[in-house]
């Protein structure tokens, strides 16, 4: 259980981090501009509430650790974390960018693409640093 903790919590958090920074920062006018077709309400954070954001953030942190560590005996390639997390975001953000593309008009295709590949890339390297806490805790000497 302790190994699971210290696996998923600093992930859990890098994750709520980067996409904050990603969504909120760095992409924010990008998602604005394509999203005005939407409305206003698109548009505006005022009325954002984090806990179903960090509530689906730690399912997919678990569901990469689950499927990064099963089967596992001692050290885990970092390359099986990259590809797992990459995998399971994949499936997580084309759902939702897909079925968002599909249900409201004015949906932005570029939006899709670039949240898509965000989250695969940010997810990629949530997998990574969560391989690398599993095998620090497997034997902290390496």
């Amino acid at each position: 259980m302790k190994r699971l903790i210290l696996s998923i919590l600093p992930v859990f958090v890098l994750g709520m981090v980067l996409n904050g920074l990603f969504h909120g920062g760095l992409a924010a006018s990008f998602f604005d501009s394509h999203l005005a077709p939407l409305g206003e309400s698109m548009n505006k954070m005022a009325d954002f509430n984090p806990i179903p954001i960090a509530i689906l953030e730690i399912i997919l942190v678990g569901l990469i650790y689950f499927f990064t560590t099963r089967d596992t005996r001692g050290r885990i390639s970092p390359l099986r974390g990259i590809q797992t997390g990459a995998l399971i975001e994949l499936g997580s953000a084309a759902a939702w960018n897909l079925a968002n593309q599909a249900t409201f008009k004015g949906w932005s295709t570029p939006v899709t693409l670039v949240d898509i590949s965000w989250h695969v890339i940010s997810a990629a390297l949530m997998g990574w640093v969560l391989v690398k806490l599993y095998n620090w805790q497997t034997n902290p000497a390496d």
